[in-house]
């Protein structure tokens, strides 16, 4: 859900007027950013104390009006409207400071946006075990070997195995897996390194891992020239919107 999506349905929302489906998508988005109802409602309260602390102030003036002088009366009228002002001066500052304060740091992105695949290799996953057929001199043992590795979270002796695979057989896909690994492992570097080595192979997939590993690494400017490398035709393009815009905020 988009955050222009958000501050358009949010009054619907809180006033119960949308349809089922509606409702179910805005508080799915909710739940992926918090922060713009957090957001929201304090701006609401900011709103709601101006209009209360001003509208007090003018019925003193009104109540007041007929017991002074015109000239007094002239700066009692205007000087509630200098007040308010000033305090909306100051609370905007404030809430400037807030919102830098409330900016979502590298970390918490990651966590957010990362997702560790289920199994480095789902094609093959029917031949792990001794369901494995294939010869060891083959990549596809390699692969089924480490993604048995993988799935038991044995994350040293998967990199292990693909990194023991002979030269002739060091294929795209080895180094996209083991970029992968790298990356599950904490190990941002070694895994960007690996991603960089896999050529062509699922091109979309490497620019989006690699962003993420920049991200981790608090290398925005290279993590956002990551997103803006890939295509909006592709699975990743919304993630790397959002990525965009929380690291812009």
């Amino acid at each position: 859900m988009e955050k222009e999506y958000f501050y358009d349905h949010v009054e619907d929302y809180l006033g119960k007027r949308l349809d089922a489906t509606s409702m179910k998508y805005f508080e799915n988005g909710v739940r992926e950013h918090p922060e713009w109802m957090e957001e929201y409602r304090f701006n609401s309260t900011l709103k709601k104390a101006l209009r209360t602390d001003f509208r007090k102030k003018l019925e003193t003036v009104n109540l007041n009006q007929k017991k002074t002088k015109p000239f007094t009366r002239f700066f009692t009228l205007y000087k509630p409207i200098a007040i308010a002002a000033s305090l909306v001066l100051i609370v905007s500052v404030g809430y400037w400071q807030f919102i830098k304060s409330k900016k979502i740091d590298e970390s918490i992105l990651f966590e957010k946006y990362y997702k560790a695949p289920t199994s480095l290799s789902p094609e093959l996953s029917g031949q792990r075990g001794e369901s494995n057929v294939y010869a060891d001199s083959t990549i596809e043992f390699y692969l089924v070997k480490a993604d048995e590795y993988y799935v038991k979270n044995d994350l040293p002796s998967a990199i292990k195995i693909l990194q023991s695979t002979s030269t002739n057989i060091q294929e795209d896909k080895i180094h996209y897996q083991l970029g992968l690994l790298y990356q599950k492992n904490k190990e941002y570097l070694k895994s960007n390194e690996e991603f960089e080595k896999s050529g062509e192979y699922k091109l979309n997939d490497v620019q989006w891992n690699k962003a993420l590993n920049y991200l981790a690494t608090k290398e925005i400017d290279k993590c956002l020239t990551a997103l803006s490398n890939i295509p909006k035709e592709s699975r990743w393009s919304t993630n790397a919107r959002e990525l965009g815009y929380d690291l812009k905020k």
